[in-house]
């Protein structure tokens, strides 16, 4: 079985799942923002590492490649050029 996502665990728990992700001002988002934003990225099986790398917004956005294989072990090269584009989407929008 693959591992459980944050978003199936909020669902099983009960826990209210987070309105829509506010994109304007990424620099402003919690850890628990980030790890909504991946999941609506489809990128929601890398938010356990994230959440134990305390990923904030600001940090999120000086991510680098690198940082996303050796620190957040992301070991895909197409998951980590998705997630830099997303990024690169952020990053365009708070501008």
């Amino acid at each position: 079985n693959p591992p459980i996502t944050w978003l199936e665990s909020a669902l099983q728990s009960g826990t209210p799942l987070p309105a829509a992700v506010d994109t304007s001002n990424p620099t402003t988002w919690k850890v628990s923002d980030v790890l909504a934003w991946l999941e609506e990225e489809e990128l929601g099986d890398h938010t356990m590492a994230f959440k134990e790398h305390a990923v904030n917004g600001k940090l999120l956005l000086t991510l680098t490649e690198q940082d996303m294989y050796s620190s957040l072990n992301i070991v895909s090269p197409l998951r980590r050029k998705k997630l830099t584009m997303a990024i690169a989407d952020l990053r365009a929008k708070a501008a």
